[in-house]
């Protein structure tokens, strides 16, 4: 027997499934519940939209039945980590060749929708500044941004991965628990700001793109941005919709905040 959640991230619904047995019953809803918890903002619950991605979630055991792509942990904490890496490929190998996906954090106005992707690799700074700012505005997502031709944003407020005071490596944090506003409507791209975060910084600096820098700036900080139809066209559309992309040098997030105002326009 088994149990499931339904999720749904960038367009894309998941069954994750938890075998009972998988590390006892009690662990097993404990599992579920943190489950529940940590992926409150994507969880379905109304209706059954079709579903593309199936996960399970275990132990392992070469007993469990075979359904889908197995997610490995020893214990619920590390097994959260692993399964919210595994949703988030799953989920990013339906939108490959169909939308520009970048590696990038995005916040909106919560009353407009409008949004601002700031992209940017491993390390720096996406998550701090992703919650820092989705503490007025409405919080999208912290890694993977999925963009139509219209610049239509589709959602992933997916758990946030961070150090925990006390704790030397990440752990799954809510943005329920984190206070992050949610999202109440349609994000719109407005802004794309390539982050470059340099700890020394004494201030920050503004630096309007030309069309080929940044276009060589996105590139890395897209998924499979060659399985595209017409890759580079998509680039220079996406860039065209928001007049252009800025790189933004910083030390701390809060120096951010009136780049970010000035943007989006003040929050409530």
């Amino acid at each position: 027997m088994s149990r499931s959640l339904l999720l749904r991230g960038i367009g894309v619904t998941a069954e994750l499934i938890v075998d009972d047995g998988a590390f006892g019953a009690e662990q097993d809803a404990l599992l579920l519940d943190e489950l529940r918890h940590v992926w409150a903002r994507c969880l379905v619950t109304d209706g059954s939209p079709e579903t593309t991605v199936h996960l399970r979630l275990g132990d392992g055991s070469p007993s469990a039945p075979d359904r889908g792509t197995t997610v490995v942990g020893r214990d619920i904490e590390s097994l959260l980590t692993s399964a919210t890496q595994s949703i988030t490929h799953a989920l990013l190998a339906q939108r490959l060749g169909l939308r520009l996906l970048l590696h990038a954090g995005c916040v909106a106005h919560p009353t407009s929708g409008d949004a601002l992707v700031f992209a940017a690799g491993g390390g720096t700074g996406k998550t701090t500044l992703t919650i820092g700012l989705s503490s007025r505005y409405a919080y999208v997502t912290d890694e993977t941004v999925s963009i139509d031709a219209d610049g239509l944003i589709e959602p992933y407020p997916k758990p946030l991965s961070i150090v925990g005071a006390g704790r030397y490596h990440k752990g799954e944090r809510s943005p329920d628990a984190l206070g992050l506003v949610p999202l109440s409507v349609q994000p719109v791209l407005r802004g794309l700001v390539l982050l470059n975060r340099v700890p020394d910084a004494r201030e920050v600096t503004v630096e309007e793109l030309s069309l080929l820098d940044a276009v060589e700036g996105i590139v890395p900080q897209s998924s499979s941005v060659h399985l595209l139809p017409d890759p580079l066209q998509t680039i220079a559309a996406t860039i065209d919709l928001v007049d252009g992309v800025q790189r933004w040098t910083y030390s701390e997030w809060e120096s951010l905040r009136p780049l970010v105002e000035e943007r989006l326009g003040v929050a409530p």
